[in-house]
């Protein structure tokens, strides 16, 4: 289908056939105005009103603090969820809407706290509210119309004829007119869509044309026939179908005729779009594979953990979507340590496809057990070593992955890919645990709390681990991953660029997306005890060792993305290891060595991480090796 153009034009479609009656003016919450209230306050203010079309409803409130959000779905409105961008916005703090058909009318404030506090109401005005007695009066229209059927009240404007338009008032969401001007987007400009992932930017890169068809079937249904034309650089036709089927639409002027039109992708519903999404999205050129990396260190990861939360913050806001998570938009996951456990908390599969914690569920968990899973044990009078219980941590791992079908989570039972480092004694070499591995052959599939509790079996605190594959043809006597891979990183990235089957567009770093989390520095004490008289403890060495590798790894990674270096994001406490590290200036790794202090706060370069992310759509990974995902009809 050859839709090539230089410029790709739409059609923008309006609200048509309007019927009003005699309106009444409602300021909802009366005296109370637009604010928050206890959870029941405007359910009941609006069970008390019968609304029809015609009337006015007014919004009274302090726009400083409040807004007025205009939502599509109950879901949505339930769950206090604002769609990026949002059907309508209003925020004058007077703001007088006139209805213009039936249908329920779903508002929130915009502010989450206060939604969930009851800043919310639901206006449903019956199908057959307007008077069909009563005269026609042309509509209110703003410049702006809502897609859901009524507008702010401003200046009025003519409504269309019934020859050229039709409205599906059943769905409440889209109405379209054929008569509307021709918007053109010319390859200069940036062709932005409003998809449920927001600000991604499509247009001149990939060229999209969509048709819509509209074909009556009945003297009240119609069916809406959407086509979508991918064209990549390559050449490549990405073609898509999708036919919904209205009741209730207005006659058509050419019965039994297809009248084809394009039309504006950026006033598409957000339901159709994420259809769309789901079709083509993971096709689109440019998407680099996200990668997600957690050092090793200590026995708190105060800075990874506080990361991870504002990461995953960050996510929901800028989704729009308070059900997002980490492993949505991740494609890779790799920790060591304290970081594995976090890294394995985040992609362990509930048994739906979904991560068992969230960010903060896994740092509120870890911090709750610490006493338990790091409980000292006694080794003698004349040893003064500290030495931790092997069977308190192991308790402890066993109850974080087994679900609540008493089943023990292996590492085929993640979302996302997994690896995490330890060192094997029987072999003297290092051994990554895989979900690659672990999904071709089950003598490398580990049970997840072994994997964690051998990655973090370090020499002197633990005993070394031992732990056999599922079939038992695999054994490894682990001790502490972070000694040679305390950041892991760079086993992510090799990993990623030498795996063709589960990466096959990858060729070189300039297809990564990297963030790596490091848990502060361990040697502050040990080093300058090191400078004073050359003797430090065993531990002490030990700290100096997992510091030694993670700088080391840093600084080749920064070598490696020295000319897309944005694409390389490295979040460490700079002379901080608590939870303020969020608001300590970052620090970056120069090339060959050195490094430099940036204007930016951690949580600010998180931030600017995340718009990329979310940008980039979800990832487009199968969730695991062992479920089967239905194709979509």
């Amino acid at each position: 289908m050859a839709f090539v153009k230089k410029s790709v034009v739409f059609f923008m479609l309006m609200a048509v056939l309007h019927v009003t009656m005699a309106a009444t003016v409602y300021k909802v919450g009366d005296s109370e105005g637009w604010k928050i209230k206890e959870n029941d306050f405007y359910k009941k203010w609006a069970a008390n009103k019968t609304f029809h079309v015609g009337d006015q409803i007014v919004f009274e409130y302090d726009p400083k603090a409040n807004d007025v959000i205009l939502l599509s779905t109950k879901d949505d409105f339930d769950s206090c969820k604002v769609p990026n961008p949002p059907f309508k916005k209003y925020k004058t703090g007077n703001d007088t809407i006139t209805i213009e058909k039936g249908g329920h009318y779903f508002y929130i404030c915009s502010v989450q706290s206060h939604c969930q506090s009851g800043q919310k109401v639901d206006i449903r005005v019956p199908q057959d509210s307007a008077s069909k007695d009563k005269p026609s009066e042309g509509p209110s229209a703003s410049p702006s119309a809502s897609p859901s059927g009524h507008s702010h009240s401003e200046t009025p404007a003519p409504a269309p004829t019934h020859s050229n338009a039709v409205a599906l008032s059943s769905v409440g969401v889209f109405v379209f007119d054929y008569s509307s001007k021709r918007h053109k987007c010319d390859d200069g400009d940036l062709c932005r869509l409003s998809p449920a992932t927001p600000n991604i930017r499509w247009g001149h890169t990939n060229l999209a044309v969509m048709k819509l068809s509209v074909t009556r079937l009945a003297t009240y249904q119609c069916t809406i026939t959407l086509s979508v034309v991918f064209r990549t650089s390559s050449g490549e036709e990405i073609i898509f179908y999708q036919r919904f089927n209205f009741k209730n639409c207005n006659p058509l002027s050419m019965e039994g005729e297809t009248v084809t039109t394009e039309m504006e992708l950026s006033k598409i519903t957000l339901e159709i779009f994420s259809k769309l999404e789901q079709k083509w999205l993971s096709h689109c050129e440019g998407k680099k594979t996200r990668i997600l990396s957690i050092d090793g260190g200590g026995t708190k990861g105060f800075i990874a953990g506080s990361a991870l939360i504002h990461l995953e913050h960050q996510i929901q806001l800028k989704t729009g979507d308070s059900n997002s998570r980490i492993a949505d938009f991740f494609d890779v996951f790799t920790g060591t340590g304290i970081g594995a456990l976090y890294a394995t908390m985040l992609t362990a599969d509930d048994g739906n496809g979904r991560p068992l914690f969230t960010a903060k569920d896994s740092v509120h968990f870890l911090m709750k057990k610490h006493d338990e899973m790091f409980k000292t044990v006694n080794v003698g009078l004349l040893n003064r070593r500290r030495r931790f219980s092997c069977k308190s941590i192991d308790k402890v791992l066993k109850e974080a992955f087994q679900r609540e079908d008493r089943k023990l989570l292996t590492l085929k039972d993640t979302c996302k890919p997994l690896l995490v480092p330890c060192y094997d004694l029987n072999s003297s070499a290092p051994f990554v645990f895989s979900r690659a591995d672990a999904s071709e052959s089950p003598s490398f599939d580990f049970e997840l709390w072994k994997v964690c509790r051998a990655t973090s079996a370090t020499p002197s605190l633990f005993k070394p681990f031992q732990l056999n594959s599922s079939d038992g043809k695999t054994c490894c006597l682990a001790i502490d991953g972070g000694l040679v891979m305390n950041n892991p990183t760079a086993a992510a990235v090799t990993h990623v660029l030498h795996n063709k089957r589960d990466f096959p567009s990858v060729n070189g770093v300039e297809d990564l997306f990297v963030l790596s989390l490091g848990n502060g520095p361990l040697t502050s004490s040990s080093s300058q005890q090191l400078q004073r008289n050359g003797e430090c403890s065993t531990q002490s060495v030990v700290n100096i060792v997992l510091d030694g590798v993670s700088e080391t790894v840093d600084q080749m990674l920064g070598n490696a993305f020295c000319w897309n270096r944005t694409d390389y994001m490295r979040i460490q406490a700079n002379g901080c290891v608590t939870e303020d590290v969020l608001k300590e200036r970052g620090v970056e790794s120069l090339p060959f060595g050195g490094k430099r202090l940036l204007t930016e706060t951690n949580g600010e370069r998180i931030e600017k991480f995340v718009q990329r992310l979310v940008a980039s759509g979800k990832s487009s990974l199968p969730p695991s090796p062992c479920k089967k995902t239905p194709l979509d009809v």
